[in-house]
């Protein structure tokens, strides 16, 4: 039994939603920046394991959105691939060689976010505290079970849109015999 039908119809629908969620995340980023600019305050709110200094300046700000964001554009790249891939299926191409090379980007997009996660957040822990007087800046470093999970995930994928790539291979090898 086939599952045709359901996985074109299933795709139609979450490439719906992943473009739906790419057009939300994108404006509500700008519209949070263009309403409710940061302030030390709120970064403070933000990290509150770390000591924000008050006297930040903009450009320091400015480093600190802009750090922060990068694995914000890393999900809307993620997100793209995965809308890509539902195309693909919708259209019916699921064992090809664009759907298991899709597969693979989404699961390197996984271990970009996980690296790009790993590292924000030590370099906006410095960045927040640079203004502190000495001895009172601050290095955090943090591991979560939600990076762990972004890297296995993103580990998983990978391998899988090999072994897909070498299946799509076969598949159109065999049919060539055909």
């Amino acid at each position: 039994m086939t599952h045709e039908n359901a996985v074109r119809r299933l795709s139609r629908l979450l490439n719906g939603v992943t473009t739906a969620l790419m057009v939300s995340i994108t404006l509500g980023a700008v519209a949070w920046l263009w309403f409710v600019p940061p302030t030390p305050t709120d970064l403070q709110a933000a990290h509150p394991g770390v000591a924000v200094s008050p006297d930040m300046t903009t450009w320091q700000i400015i480093a600190v959105v802009v750090v922060g964001f990068v694995p914000l554009l890393l999900w809307l790249w993620t997100l793209d691939q995965m809308r890509r891939l539902f195309r693909c299926f919708q259209a019916g191409l699921v064992l090809t060689d664009e759907a298991a090379f899709r597969i693979g980007k989404i699961g390197r997009g996984f271990l970009m976010i996980g690296c790009a996660q790993l590292v924000s957040m030590p370099l906006k822990s410095v960045l927040v505290t640079w203004e502190n007087p000495v001895g009172m800046r601050s290095l955090s470093i943090s591991l979560s079970t939600d990076m762990l999970g972004v890297f296995v995930a993103g580990a998983l994928l990978t391998v899988i849109g090999w072994a897909m790539r070498d299946a799509a291979a076969i598949r159109a090898e065999n049919r060539a015999f055909i």
